[in-house]
C-alpha cells in the first residue's frame, strides 16, 4: 500500500487507479459530478429544440473526452431530445 502512494504521488497521471485517488483527494471528482448531474437535470427536463448545458470543469483528466460529439448525439438521443450544446455555442 506504501508504495502504491508513492508512485500515485509520484506520478498519478501515468497511473490510472492513483489518478482516481487524487482526483476523488483533491474534490476535482465531486466538482465533475455535481457538474453533470446538474447537467443531466436540464437535459431531462427541458423542452426545448436546443437544450443549453454548462461545459463541465476540463479537471480531472481522466473524465474529459475528444468526444464530445459522440457523448451529445448519445445523449440528445437516450433523453429523445434534438440537440445538445453548451452555453456559449448556440
Amino acid at each position: 500500500m506504501i508504495c502504491f502512494l508513492l508512485v500515485s504521488l509520484a506520478s498519478p497521471k501515468e497511473i490510472t487507479s492513483a489518478a482516481i485517488v487524487n482526483a476523488v483527494r483533491s474534490g476535482e471528482a465531486r466538482a465533475y459530478a455535481d457538474a453533470i448531474e446538474q447537467n443531466i437535470e436540464t437535459i431531462k427536463n427541458s423542452d426545448e429544440a436546443l437544450i443549453l448545458i454548462q461545459e463541465p470543469p476540463k479537471t480531472p483528466d481522466l473524465f474529459t473526452t475528444d468526444e464530445i460529439e459522440t457523448w451529445r448525439f448519445g445523449t440528445a438521443e437516450y433523453y429523445g431530445k434534438n440537440k445538445i450544446r453548451y452555453y456559449g455555442e448556440e
